[in-house]
């Protein structure tokens, strides 16, 4: 898979260490690529890109779009950031 980007993760201990990453598709967590660590990723054929590997990004598609669309439709959503009567 082809790396979006990259991170540079800095220690007091020693110099920076660049890495190849991406973001999940699904839960948009960044995954750090690190060749030969033997960690199993999958991909997403629907979204044609790659998942962190987490039983929940893996198992089904749901892309992270539509779950802010889905989170925006709720009233639990509304009550959580207090909008309820304003208007914009």
């Amino acid at each position: 898979m082809k790396p979006m980007g990259y991170i540079s993760i800095s220690g007091p201990d020693g110099p920076p260490v660049e890495r190849d990453a991406y973001l999940c598709c699904h839960c948009q967590r960044m995954v750090v690529v690190v060749p030969g660590s033997g960690k199993q990723r999958s991909w997403c054929f629907m979204c044609n890109a790659g998942t962190c590997g987490a039983k929940g990004c893996s198992s089904r598609c749901l892309p992270f779009e539509a779950r802010l669309e889905a989170m925006e439709g709720t009233r639990k959503f509304y009550k959580n950031m207090d909008l309820r009567g304003k208007k914009f």
